[in-house]
């Protein structure tokens, strides 16, 4: 604890980090989330503590090398980036200082350069600041599969329930280089009561991006509405052998970075930590439910065919998305394609919080057909194609991303007037339906699908 290192000694985690805190919680949250991505990486990098500094800090070098000081991190708030030496040992990998520097808003590198620790929060300083660490370990952070650990306090976030019935969840990268095929911990913190520890693993299936997550019913502290931050989607996987509680398995848990957390929600995990935590849960499950396996969608919302969404803000803020999902064109043309489907014993699903946005959707055998609809005028009807094609294959690349076969239909309000648009969407492998070619586009390829 602070006060406890006398004058002259080494600083050490626990000195530096108490001494940390003491000046500013918001530098030192950047601080640990520095000094953890480092200390993941051990080995290649190594962590080396000021000695009786009258400033204390924790210096990043590259591992067995003489090089010297890299990046450090300062206890009165600040990081330090030892740029002429970083240049001469990166060679061709320039671009992730610049990077880094782009960032944190830094564009002169003549210097060198010192920066607040909070921007560390900014998932865009954080994400540079990974990269720049991955390479001085020689690690091409781009290739292979990496192991993080997701921290979630109960007080917060309803995570075991989640874990317990959710099979795909979201959440936000904290500015880390996650992406498809990379695997997770979920670590509970302790929140108010309670113990912490591992309980849950999972696989990401949709790489980051903006999205919003104030409708997901397991917060109870949800982010603002609307809020986007970039997040991905993970498909949770549970092993016979959880929770791994941080008091009954110390020994395995307690270098874990995520088990020293003050603050920070992503944290790096070495593969030999994985291994270790992997085996102790039981293994990883040979077969593992696939998201494409999990219920479509929810049960269809009609749109609603009355009321009509008009301008009410500056056209800079305006959601055209949103205006255009409240015309009663759109409204109208998605209930008919939601009726025609019943009609032929096909159920419309809408879709749940956990998938993309799309209009409607179905499944026949083992497709799934997704739909977005588009009202068009002779005005707007190229605006509204082109838009309309572009979200259509976005819908179909995140549903293949969790397992389904996906056939994507465009539905326009009418038959569009250049017929460019019937070929364009044939090689694209897109249906162009509309209401009078329902029967002969939609329901003969949803039966030969069977």
């Amino acid at each position: 604890m602070r006060g406890e290192r006398k004058s002259g000694e080494p600083w050490d985690e626990q000195t530096f980090f108490s001494e940390a805190e003491a000046r500013s919680a918001t530098g030192a949250t950047g601080l640990r989330l520095l000094f953890d991505e480092a200390v993941s990486l051990a080995g290649a990098l190594d962590i080396v503590w000021g000695k009786g500094d009258p400033e204390p800090r924790f210096i990043v070098r590259q591992g067995g090398s003489s090089a010297g000081d890299l990046v450090s991190g300062w206890a009165s708030r600040h990081v330090q980036v030892y740029v002429a030496i970083l240049r001469n040992i990166l060679g061709g990998e320039q671009s992730v200082l610049d990077e880094l520097a782009a960032a944190i808003g830094h564009p002169d590198w003549a210097k060198e350069p010192i920066f607040d620790a909070a921007l560390l929060e900014r998932h865009q300083v954080a994400a540079a600041m990974c990269s720049l660490l991955a390479s001085i370990a020689g690690l091409d952070s781009s290739a292979g599969n990496r192991y993080w650990a997701l921290f979630a306090s109960p007080d917060t976030y309803r995570v075991e329930a989640a874990v317990r019935e959710r099979e795909i969840d979201t959440w936000t990268t904290a500015g880390r280089p996650m992406k498809v095929g990379d695997r997770v911990l979920v670590w509970r913190g302790r929140g108010r009561s309670g113990r912490r520890g591992i309980i849950g693993f999972g696989q990401i299936v949709e790489g980051p991006r903006g999205m919003p997550d104030h409708e997901n019913p397991y917060w109870l502290t949800p982010p603002g509405f609307g809020e986007v931050e970039e997040r991905v989607r993970i498909r949770y996987v549970i092993p016979p052998r959880l929770p791994l509680w941080l008091d009954e398995h110390e020994n395995l848990l307690s270098d874990l970075s995520v088990a020293r957390a003050r603050g920070g929600t992503v944290f790096n995990v070495t593969p030999e930590q994985w291994e270790a935590v992997v085996a102790a849960a039981g293994g990883w499950p040979q077969q593992a439910p696939r998201p494409g396996h999990a219920q479509l969608g929810s049960t269809y919302r009609s749109a609603n065919e009355t009321e009509v969404l008009t301008l009410r803000a500056p056209a800079e803020e305006v959601n055209f998305e949103k205006i255009e999902r409240g015309s009663h064109g759109h409204a109208k043309t998605q209930n008919a394609l939601a009726d025609f489907l019943r009609k032929h014993g096909i159920e419309p699903r809408s879709p749940s919080l956990d998938e993309p946005e799309y209009d409607l959707a179905w499944e026949m055998g083992s497709t799934t057909f997704v739909a977005e609809v588009k009202s068009i005028t002779d005005a707007n009807e190229e605006r509204q194609l082109r838009l309309g094609l572009g979200q259509v294959l976005w819908y179909a690349h995140l549903l293949r991303a969790r397992g389904r076969t996906v056939a994507p239909v465009l539905v326009a309000e009418r038959m569009p007037r250049d017929p460019n648009w019937l070929e364009m969407c044939r090689v694209l492998g897109v249906q162009l339906v509309w209401p009078e070619e329902f029967t002969n586009a939609i329901l003969e390829r949803s039966v030969a699908s069977r």
